[in-house]
């Protein structure tokens, strides 16, 4: 495992960022590459040098074990921040992931080691909310099974149903995400709305009686 753009090293300090180096950051995020030279200035005058992993989706236990020691940060994806990384990485001292999702952090771990974890609440909100109708409409007009018929050379012709005057059912319908999607599943002419907890004033959608979900 090496840094992308560089070969790999005996040990050598492969940071290529300049102004004074007071942090060091392993950069591993498929989805901030590209946009990372924009903040080079920013970081650097906080001191912050960064290295850019050679991922193409995320880095597993071996390759952040061989990586992670050498950095006091890592701006992360899908990671697998296990224990076993957080406590072989002794200079380790915060994970900020690149996302909402953090089933890859072990965060009993990083509590016991001191290391800092964020995340990026909302921030593929519209995008999550864009995913959530598209399967609501796949689903409905079986397009996954006409694709696949398709494929094989056959031509399906499914019922399917239309998702006009339907009830639609959102875990969250309060949350910012669970409002996202009933602004776009409004267009189809769709509910009312249903809930599993009480709505907020700002919510539309109604509760239902299926109790409370963990």
């Amino acid at each position: 495992m090496h840094l992308r753009g560089m070969a790999p090293t005996d040990g050598e300090d492969t940071a290529s960022t300049g102004g004074p180096e007071d942090y060091r950051v392993l950069l591993s995020c498929p989805l901030v590459l590209d946009a990372i030279d924009d903040y080079a200035d920013l970081l650097a005058s906080y001191g912050i040098a960064y290295d850019v992993a050679d991922v193409d989706q995320q880095l597993d236990e071996d390759e952040l074990l061989d990586l992670l020691p050498d950095y006091d940060g890592i701006l992360a994806g899908d990671d697998e921040l296990t224990a076993r990384v957080i406590e072989a990485s002794p200079r380790l001292e915060v994970i900020a992931k690149w996302g909402i999702g953090t089933d890859g952090i072990d965060f009993d771990a990083a509590e016991a080691h001191g290391v800092r974890v964020f995340n990026t609440p909302g921030a593929f909100a519209d995008e999550v909310a864009d995913v959530v109708i598209g399967y609501a409409i796949m689903l409905a007009r079986e397009l996954h099974h006409v694709d696949r018929e398709v494929r094989a050379g056959n031509w399906y012709c499914p019922r399917g149903v239309s998702l006009s005057g339907r009830t639609f059912g959102i875990v969250g319908v309060d949350h910012p995400l669970g409002r996202l999607v009933e602004r776009a599943v409004e267009a189809h002419d769709v509910g009312p709305f249903e809930q599993l907890r009480p709505p907020s004033s700002r919510s539309g959608g109604r509760s239902c009686s299926n109790g409370p979900t963990s």
